[in-house]
């Protein structure tokens, strides 16, 4: 087994942390800053910010890995004839490509404009169109990277939401908790609906079936993945239904619940990016099931 084997999926999923940080955080204030309070805001805003400088970072590691992994050791990464390749390869273009959506977003952070927002879209934008550039779905067509991007948009605003939900549920004044929580699972109806929509005609049009779901160690991990998704809904779905309406009959016992389950959806959501690691960058699709 090569270092790379070992190196990549860890930077994948770091670099999925960061971009769905910066991405999904960025969706969060656009649907809610009208209802949230400031320490809130100052909250989103930081933790865009900090995920964006961790993306220029991880972006430009990344592409120092793709010299490397052309070179097979980590000695290539400062080797200028890798580094002039790895430029010109797709998945150098898709590390420079991130690289200045995190940059706009990371500039855009430090001013007190009324474009900020509309710049931090651009920039989320571009990060999600790195995903689709180098990749199964890029090989498959056109629809399939649309499908990719409705997914990737779903994921983003759901593991975006997260952490400022988990944050408004410690914070002092929560009086608008009841609002921003129902809010947000009304938003999640169409973006989560959208995500699981997407994501399963993508899986089947890369793969070609349900088969190779059970036959292949590439099909086996995406089920894992399915199964933790399918417990993300389901703990998505008790929120909703059990612990918002508990927030309107007693709203500090609604918020230490809603906090504990928030919690458990960002450590199964972890796992589900590290499954996801591991398929993009360490299993190969089943030959002949995708042709």
């Amino acid at each position: 087994m090569e270092i790379w084997d070992l190196i990549n999926p860890i930077l994948r999923v770091v670099f999925y942390f960061t971009a769905f940080g910066t991405a999904g955080t960025t969706l969060f204030i656009l649907h809610f800053r009208k209802h949230a309070h400031p320490e809130l805001l100052y909250h989103c805003k930081n933790l865009i910010h900090k995920s964006a400088l961790g993306g220029i970072l991880i972006s430009l590691i990344l592409f120092l890995s793709v010299a490397g992994n052309i070179g097979g050791d980590l000695a290539s990464i400062f080797e200028y004839p890798m580094l002039q390749i790895a430029f010109f390869s797709k998945a150098g273009i898709v590390a420079i490509t991130s690289l200045l959506g995190f940059t706009i977003i990371f500039i855009a952070g430090n001013w007190r404009s009324k474009w900020r927002t509309g710049v931090s879209i651009t920039g989320s934008c571009i990060i999600l169109l790195s995903f689709v550039i180098v990749g199964h779905s890029y090989r498959e067509g056109l629809l399939t990277q649309f499908l990719l991007l409705v997914h990737l948009i779903g994921i983003a605003y759901w593991l975006g939401s997260l952490l400022p939900l988990s944050k408004l549920c410690r914070i002092p004044d929560i009086g608008n908790l009841p609002l921003i929580a129902h809010g947000f699972g009304i938003f999640a109806i169409g973006y989560v609906s959208a995500l699981v929509f997407a994501g399963c005609i993508f899986a089947y049009k890369i793969m070609g079936g349900v088969t190779p779901l059970i036959d292949t160690t590439y099909g086996n991990t995406l089920l894992i993945k399915i199964i933790v998704v399918t417990l993300l809904l389901s703990i998505a779905a008790l929120n909703k239904f059990l612990m918002v309406p508990l927030l309107s009959q007693n709203l500090y016992r609604g918020a230490r619940r809603l906090r504990f389950f928030v919690n458990l959806e960002m450590v199964l959501a972890s796992l589900a990016l590290l499954l996801t690691s591991l398929l993009t960058t360490s299993l190969d699709l089943p030959l002949g099931y995708n042709q």
